[in-house]
This record gives structure tokens, sequence and C-alpha cells, in this order.
């Protein structure tokens, strides 16, 4: 060869041209990503304002200035990031329910991107339809997309810093690894129950640490501490925000939702519940065209989570006797953020007598257990023995995810507050009731102490000055109330002091009723 003459190029491959099925999948992923954004945004504007939204409006986000908000807890119910948001979305338009709900719309939209680029990154067709059914087609989680509460922003959070510590594994660019630290951080920051995540990711981001420290004492020390170092900044500006706020929490034991059975139990069968969009209470039961009611599928499901859970670990095993390390693959830091927070609220319960994540309050399990789902699946697709069966097994799963949430989703109440799903319904009866009966002048409403704080989010954010709103207890007795209306659950209605005459049933609501003492009417 002439040293001066330069050597020719070396051509570049060209890029694979896309096959049809992989364009397909990625049209009918962009559409089901936008009409699953349209349902949250119509259910955000249609259902109803609930118990624990009205409470964290009226108690904080209305009274309470920016710093309050995320400094202090009276109850439970300040979410610190979604009072925040709920008082910014009230300051600038008013407090309507899109309004109030905004940050939760914005969090569905970074969980869809966030997912999507991350299943993309697979190429391939089956594990794009099967994560995105898998991460996304789930009745309950998509109600708290629509709610103003801190859950959905908390799961996006935790899916944007999993996928974010997913990419420090595949290029090995430390800044992912802190973005995924500083998302965690923020998820806690939308609900406490997520400190177990910030901890495990904190134990999966030292995982690669130390996957990829270099030899030798001093090396390996130098390396580890100077890793940690935007490690320990986020954790201790995350402590001093959440110090005050949490311990005012657990002084007036406001950390009372959970249970005390065990993990399995608890947290685990409350989440095959809420997935499911059912409850083991029988009054909670819903009817399900394809028989996944929760006596049926309970079982069923058990052994699925077992099933994923089990060959995950076979993936791993199987790494390792091909001397493949498997800290370069994302498998074991998904394994360890769904496995560090059951073990950490395992001996939580055992030393401090806290209480296992239950329902909402544990919702994140959900994300992260099909995270890990979509990776055992997108490892046995990539066998090509095993390629036809594990990708008939996937699709039929993803087939009855989807047909069960088709039938479940709705646009008019969410599970954990179906009660509270007729409360506009009921206020206009009552306005027409009243200007029938009592000449347009205002009436006096008695609302059970489970229905009252919607009831009066409304008396307030419209200025319905002809209702008079009184709350009353059953259990503690209801003699002495004086009222033109009588707003509580059809099981109540018996232990009423006044004689009440049924005027409208919500069956939507399935159990209020309203009811005026003393006054027969027939039913409008």
């Amino acid at each position: 060869m002439d040293p001066l003459v330069p050597p020719s190029p070396v051509p570049k491959r060209p890029m694979p041209q896309p096959s049809r099925s992989w364009i397909v999948t990625n049209v009918l992923v962009t559409v089901a990503a936008i009409a699953l954004f349209a349902y949250s945004a119509w259910r955000a504007h249609a259902v109803d304002i609930t118990h624990d939204e009205a409470t964290t409006y009226i108690q904080y986000a209305r009274q309470w200035t920016y710093h309050e908000a995320m400094t202090r807890a009276d109850t439970a119910a300040n979410h610190l990031l979604n009072t925040v948001a709920m008082k910014a979305g009230a300051d600038l338009f008013g407090p309507t329910q899109l309004a109030l709900r905004w940050q939760s719309l914005l969090a569905h939209a970074l969980y869809l991107v966030v997912g999507v680029f991350w299943l993309r990154r697979f190429r391939s067709a089956p594990v794009l339809a099967c994560g995105f059914v898998l991460l996304n087609v789930n009745p309950y989680l998509l109600d708290f997309f629509s709610l103003a509460r801190g859950y959905g922003l908390a799961c996006a959070f935790t899916l944007a810093s999993a996928v974010s510590l997913f990419r420090l594994v595949e290029t090995g660019r430390w800044g992912f690894g802190w973005l995924a630290q500083l998302l965690s951080a923020l998820a806690v920051l939308a609900n406490f129950s997520l400190l177990h995540y910030h901890a495990a990711m904190i134990v999966a981001f030292n995982l690669y640490v130390l996957a990829s420290a270099p030899t030798g004492r001093a090396a390996f020390v130098e390396w580890v501490c100077k890793r940690n170092v935007p490690t320990a900044v986020i954790a201790i500006d995350l402590a001093a925000i959440v110090w005050r706020p949490l311990t005012e929490l657990l002084a007036k034991k406001e950390l009372y939702f959970g249970g005390t059975t065990g993990f399995w139990t608890d947290t685990v069968q409350s989440q095959i519940y809420g997935f499911l969009y059912d409850y083991a209470d029988p009054a909670f039961a819903l009817p399900d065209a394809i028989g996944l009611t929760a006596g049926r599928a309970l079982p069923a499901l058990e052994w699925f989570v077992i099933g994923v859970l089990a060959l995950a670990g076979m993936i791993l095993l199987w790494r390792v006797a091909r001397r493949r390390t498997p800290m370069q693959t994302a498998l074991p830091y998904a394994l360890a953020l769904l496995l560090v927070p059951a073990l950490a609220t395992i001996v939580l319960f055992r030393i401090n007598d806290t209480r296992f994540l239950m329902l909402r309050t544990g919702l994140f399990f959900q994300v992260l257990f099909m995270v890990t789902a979509t990776l055992v699946a997108a490892a046995a697709l990539r066998v090509p023995r095993l390629r036809w069966a594990s990708g008939s097994l996937a699709m039929a799963v993803c087939v009855l995810i989807a047909a069960h949430a088709i039938g479940r989703m709705n646009g008019f109440y969410a599970l954990d507050w179906r009660k509270q799903s007729c409360t506009r319904e009921m206020i206009a009866d009552v306005d027409r009731h009243r200007h029938v009966y009592h000449g347009g002048a205002a009436v006096r409403l008695a609302a059970d102490w489970r229905l009252d704080v919607p009831v009066q989010f409304y008396r307030i954010a419209e200025r319905l000055d002809w209702l008079w709103l009184e709350q009353f207890d059953v259990w503690k007795g209801t003699k002495g109330i004086q009222a033109d209306y009588w707003y509580c659950h059809e099981a109540d209605v018996g232990r009423l002091s006044s004689r009440t005459d049924l005027l409208k049933a919500y069956e939507a609501a399935r159990a209020p009723f309203l009811t005026p003492p003393m006054l027969r009417v027939t039913r409008p």
C-alpha cells in the first residue's frame, strides 16, 4: 500500500430495514397510547371529585402556602407534589376537576412515553406489543392517572427511574444512574410509600457500582465513594424535605392504611385484587363477562407471579452457567428493585410493627413486576427453541389482560372511591327538588362522613350558597340533626333516627341513597 495514498474508507453497513410487523406494531402501540391518554383525560373531566381529593383541596391546597404544602402533613392526604400541583392548578384556572388533576395527566404522558421508549429498544414486535399491554392496560393503575392523588405521579417516576437505571447498565454512562435516583426521590415526594423504592434504587445502583469496580482495595474504595457522592447528596436533600412531614404523620399515627397479616396476603393479594379491579369483600365484587373475578383468578395469578419470578431466577442462573455475567443485563436490577422493597416492608414490620403496603399504597409493585415480566418475556423470545411457545404464551396472557381491562374500564368512577361517584348527580337532584318542594329556598343536607367532603368541595367550588351541609356518623347516632335531605349508604339507612322515604337510588355508586325525611314523594 502506498503510504501517500489515503486508505479507502470502510463502507458503512446499511441500517437494517424495519420489518412490516415492526412498523405495524409501532403504529398500533402509538394509537393505543394516544387512546389511553384520551381515556385518562376524559376521566379527569368526568369522574366526580373523590373524598381524598376533596380533603386535600379543602384542607391543604386551598388554605396552605406552597411552602407549607411541602413541609407539613397533618394527615396522610397531603401527598406533597400532588398538593402543590393542585394548588397551582386552582390558582391559575380555578378549582375545576381538570385544573386539580392536570399533574396526573402529565404523569400519564410521562409514563406512556418512557414505557414505549424502553420497549422499542428491544427491537422486537412481540416484546413491544406484550410489554405495552403488561405496563399500561391496567384499569386500577389507570384510575390514578386521572385523579388528584400522588400515586399516578409516583408510578410514572418509578418507571422512569427504572428505565434510567437500565440505560446506565446499557451505556455505562453514570448520569443515567444519578438520574434514576433523582427520579426515585421525586417518587417519594409524590407518595411516602415510595421510600422503600428509593432504598431499593440505591441498592440496585450500588450493585452496578460493585460489578464495575476496579480491583485493588484502595482503587475499589475510591471508586465506590466517588460514584456515591451524588447518591448521598440526593438522599440528604430528600431526608431534609420529608423529615418534618413524615415525623408528623408518625406522631399522629396517620400511616394506618395497610395490613398486618403478611406481605403475601396484604401486599401481593391486594395488588391482584386491584389489578382485577375487584376486592375480596363480596360487597365490592363486580360482575365480569370473562370470569376474571377475584375468587376464580386469585390462585392462577398467584402462580403467575411465582412463575415469573422463578423464570427470572432461572434465566440469571443460566447466564451464570454460560459464563455470561448477569450484571450486564437489566434483569438482576429489575429483580432488586422488586424484591428489596418487599424485604424492607417485612423487616420493618418485624422490627417496628409497621404495616404492609396495600392496594394503592403498594401500586408501584405492579409497575415493577410488569417490568420484570417484560424482561423475562424478552429473554425467552431470544431463545430460538422457545420463541414460538413463549411468544404464544405471552400473547395469550396479553389478550386475556386486554379483554379483562376493556370490560372493567369506565369513565365515571374510581374503584377505591366508587361510593362517591354520584355526588354531582345528587346535588343536581337536590337543586331540582328544592325548587319543586321548597320554593327554591336554601335547604339543609345531612351527609354521612364518608360522603360529605365531596359535597363540601362542590359547595365551595361552585358557590352553592343555597346548600347547607351537616355531617353525621351513623355509628354515633343521628339524634338532633335537622335536615331537609339525607345522603348516606344503603346499609346505614336503618340507623337514621328520623323516618326517611327513598327519593332516588344511585346505582352507579351502588350504596348511596338520597332520602328526604318525613316527606312522601314519588320518584321524579
